[in-house]
């Protein structure tokens, strides 16, 4: 896992509750009603001048991140929800997926690439390839993960 204060949305103390005018927060229960979720993040982001490859990338790791925690989290629980917050700007995307359940341990989680015939189990993989970097909290019950702009968002003048 990459070190997220070395990346400037949190060198300069950047996390979500810096955005409290700017974040959108959405409940989902299960994985029917996170695709308006994802191509509501998705829109924002092609608003905001991202390329096609960074959306790519956002949308899947946030789709990893939102079935995780209900599948795995919220145990499909349809009485328990998964917050996912968001802020988008031209400078980075930061989205936190946050589940009701107890947590894990990452290191628990077996390595994808020992088993590559199972048709599941890559999701973690995933986003972290696809983000700039990714923390989780003490519990194991929150992901973060922050992504760049793969070439630099000029304002429109």
């Amino acid at each position: 896992m990459l070190n997220s204060s070395d990346y400037p949305c949190r060198a300069t103390g950047h996390d979500l509750l810096t955005f409290s005018r700017e974040i959108l927060s959405v409940g989902v229960r299960c994985t029917t009603e996170m695709s308006v979720l994802v191509d509501t993040i998705a829109d924002r982001m092609t608003e905001a001048g991202y390329p096609w490859k960074d959306v790519f990338a956002v949308r899947l790791a946030c789709e990893e991140a939102t079935v995780n925690a209900i599948k795995h989290g919220n145990q499909n629980d349809p009485c328990k929800q998964v917050f996912v917050r968001f802020h988008i700007d031209r400078e980075f995307v930061l989205i936190e997926v946050q589940d009701e359940g107890g947590g894990y341990k990452p290191h628990l989680v077996p390595d994808p690439k020992c088993n590559l015939e199972r048709p599941s189990g890559r999701g973690l993989l995933l986003i972290q390839h696809y983000a700039s970097w990714v923390e989780l909290n003490e519990p194991g019950n929150c992901i973060r993960f922050c992504k760049y702009p793969s070439i630099p968002i000029v304002a429109d003048a």
